[in-house]
């Protein structure tokens, strides 16, 4: 896809230079604007005082820089030139220094940082989360997580594997190869000094990554960073900016690990982003009263704190009816810069658990849009406080076994019935399949098996199993491999099933390819005879058969 190049360019004197040194009009009597069109804005003329115009590429939104003493000038002629949706003086959010006290002080009341060595035992907020139901639900394969942050510790090599790669972008030819707007952004992009080395100097974002990446190990993260080199501060037109970037490289799920002041551009983004089908998650603050911008907004998921299991963190995780969900978020054991093994508080860290089981969601319901994905995660909750959603804990905490069972309730449940059922499936979705183990009035199974055939690539298989092995099978291919996919799945001779059958994963590609199982049973206990001379003895019964075909 083509993007509009950047446009960077400084008036000076009435003579327009073209420029890349956004340091030029970072001084301290120079402010942004973000100026939104109701179209492109491709012919506007701009007042002869902005000094530099950027068009954030992909969208109508433009970033434009003038001195104080013109502010209000330059707003009253955007206003009045019936071109404009709406303008906006940027907002600057100041990142508090990294402390160093304590994180067990139950007093504190901001998010704290501690960046000494971990030689005790680590706070198991791993365990709290089941993070291991929620990687059996998927490990988010290839699923992109955009980190919007102080970036990523570059130097740190056990990132890599999991690094976004453009590959539309040759590294560090000085060219912008795909024409995206942004020059050598192989794997992510500094918004605060306009270059392509996200480098982390500030810890924070390389700390919210090592969460998301150990909750989705097969995630793919892009790290974004906010901050100049060196600064402590941001605006919500690096923000915005970052947001629209994202949602251009095809993010399905973006982490905002921070709060700001209210801001209509970032709103516009975030819904952009939502509507492309990406999932929002943000931290809700840190100040123990109300839920923050932008995790106030209905299409975000916004998450609080828990101190343990059961418990809030109260003196930091604001309440209120925005609040979505909880995650651990006191001592969570993370990996800073250098590799240091730390431990962090505050809900920037309990947000990136939330946007690793998304990712297991995402991957695990590719069609789903959402507004879907979130109801699968509120109702994968496990409820505290008052029953259902309330102002302290939201539709609750994340937990991988509640969630697991919130997937399965999502898939189309198949053999419940008695009898013959013949079903048309897809290859992409996933589905719930039950064996019932119907018997006759009056008899007394004495063998019993699991009984599973069907075509795949042009050869029909037959698989028999007794609940424990395969006994018997007939195939083409060299080993029962899509009968144990299935049957070791949670799966027993007296109450079988399969909770996550998806035949696009199991190998099948083709329209007519199908699948067939059913339970049967033999009165005989002769076990020294075959499962085919029971069956030619007429001594093999069964009541229902399943069928599912590729449609």
């Amino acid at each position: 896809m083509y993007y509009l190049r950047k446009i960077l360019i400084v008036a000076f004197c009435g003579i327009i230079f073209f420029t890349g040194i956004f340091s030029q009009v970072y001084a301290d009597n120079n402010i942004e604007i973000t100026v939104v069109f109701k179209n492109d804005g491709n012919n506007f003329k701009w007042p002869t005082c902005v000094k530099m115009i950027r068009q954030i590429p992909a969208s109508n939104i433009y970033r434009i820089w003038v001195n104080a003493d013109n502010e209000a000038d330059v707003l009253e002629t955007l206003k009045s030139s019936g071109q404009i949706k709406f303008v906006e003086i940027v907002k600057s959010v100041r990142i508090k220094p990294t402390t160093r006290e304590d994180v067990n002080v139950k007093s504190v009341k901001k998010q704290s940082i501690t960046r000494k060595k971990v030689n005790d035992e680590l706070y198991e907020w791993e365990n709290i989360i089941d993070k291991e139901k929620i990687i059996n639900i998927s490990n988010g394969n290839k699923i992109v997580v955009a980190v919007l942050d102080t970036g990523i510790d570059l130097d740190n090599s056990s990132f890599f594997s999991q690094l976004y790669q453009n590959l539309g972008e040759i590294p560090d030819d000085g060219i912008d190869n795909d024409e995206n707007g942004y020059i050598d952004d192989r794997s992510g992009w500094d918004f605060g000094d306009m270059d392509h080395v996200a480098m982390d100097y500030n810890e924070h974002g390389t700390m919210v990554t090592s969460i998301v990446v150990r909750t989705s190990p097969g995630c793919i993260f892009l790290p974004l960073k906010l901050i100049k080199d060196g600064g402590l501060s941001f605006g919500t037109g690096e923000l915005v900016e970052g947001i629209y970037y994202a949602v251009s490289m095809g993010a399905n799920v973006i982490n905002l690990s921070l709060t700001i002041p209210d801001s209509q551009a970032v709103r516009q983004a975030i819904e952009t982003a939502t509507n492309s089908g990406c999932l929002v998650v943000s931290a809700a603050g840190n100040n123990g009263g109300d839920v923050e911008f932008p995790a106030i907004m209905d299409e975000v998921i916004a998450v609080g704190s828990l101190n343990d299991k059961e418990s809030i963190a109260y003196w930091f995780s604001p309440q209120g009816p925005e609040l979505d969900i909880v995650a651990p978020g006191v001592a969570v054991d993370v990996i800073s810069l250098g590799g240091i093994s730390s431990r962090a508080t505050g809900t920037s860290f309990s947000t990136p658990m939330v946007s690793g089981a998304v990712c297991a969601l995402i991957s695990k319901f590719p069609t789903k849009n959402p507004a879907e994905i979130r109801n699968i995660l509120y109702n994968g909750c496990r409820d505290l406080g008052s029953t259902g959603k309330d102002d302290i804990f939201g539709y609750g905490a994340l937990d991988g076994s509640n969630l697991l069972i919130s997937v399965y309730n999502n898939f189309e449940k198949i053999g419940f019935e008695k009898g013959e059922i013949n079903k048309t499936v897809t290859l992409q979705d996933n589905y719930y399949c039950v064996l019932n183990v119907n018997q006759k009035k009056g008899d007394t199974p004495k063998q019993e098996w699991i009984l599973i055939g069907g075509n795949l690539k042009g050869e029909d298989f037959l698989f028999f199993y007794n609940g424990s092995a395969f006994i018997d099978w007939q195939a083409g291919l060299s080993e029962p491999s899509i009968a144990r996919i299935i049957i070791e799945s949670e799966v027993n001779i007296l109450n079988p099933f399969c909770p996550d059958l998806n035949l696009g994963k199991l190998g099948y590609t083709t329209t007519g390819e199908n699948i067939w199982y059913m339970y049967i049973y033999s009165t005989s206990d002769d076990t020294a005879k075959d499962i085919m001379t029971i069956y030619e003895e007429g001594n093999i019964i069964f009541e229902n058969i399943i069928t599912l075909t590729i449609e």
